[in-house]
């Protein structure tokens, strides 16, 4: 992810416990949620809490469908 260009305008940084936080603008939070659930487990959205909501949403929305079995 840190070496990834996600948009010319954002910021990342190493924080003191290892992990990149990566702060980037956006409009539309439908490309940005496929391209963070591409990193499953590694990635975590901190805010804003509508972008939270959004991966949350197909992540339950994804395990509710594997549920089914």
């Amino acid at each position: 992810m840190a070496d990834e260009v996600w948009h010319p305008q954002q910021h990342g940084e190493r924080l003191e416990d290892g992990s990149y936080q990566l702060k980037i603008p956006y409009r539309d939070s439908r490309e940005l949620v496929m391209d963070i659930l591409r990193h499953g487990p590694d990635v975590v959205v901190i805010e804003p809490k509508s972008l939270v909501e959004d991966v949350k949403k197909q992540l339950s929305e994804a395990l509710r469908r594997y549920s089914k079995e």
